[in-house]
């Protein structure tokens, strides 16, 4: 990520922008992140970071990454995460109640 090496989905720029972020905050929250669900039948990772869309404001954001080549990634999705799905901070998803 810090060498460049990635490629960012189209659907996921125009997702970010509806949501109100851009590919920098996308990039500062994987920077900032950790892995916090691993997919690896289908080689991704969802992680979790923090960007600062405004100067005194942080918000948290979920990224999920596909690695495409053995130095490259593809962004697939970024996302603002549900409070009602994750707990706070957003790093485990809320148990489902019966």
């Amino acid at each position: 990520m810090r060498a460049g090496r990635y490629q960012v989905k189209l659907h996921t720029v125009q997702h970010a922008l509806q949501e109100g972020f851009d590919e920098t905050g996308i990039r500062d929250a994987i920077l900032s992140g950790q892995i916090i669900e691993s997919y690896p039948e289908r080689r991704c990772v969802l992680i979790c970071g923090q960007f600062a869309p405004l100067p005194a404001m942080s918000m948290y954001l979920h990224v999920i990454c596909e690695q495409t080549y053995p130095d490259q990634i593809a962004i697939i999705t970024a996302y603002i995460p549900n409070r009602r799905e994750w707990g706070t901070p957003p790093i485990k998803r809320r148990s489902k109640s019966k």
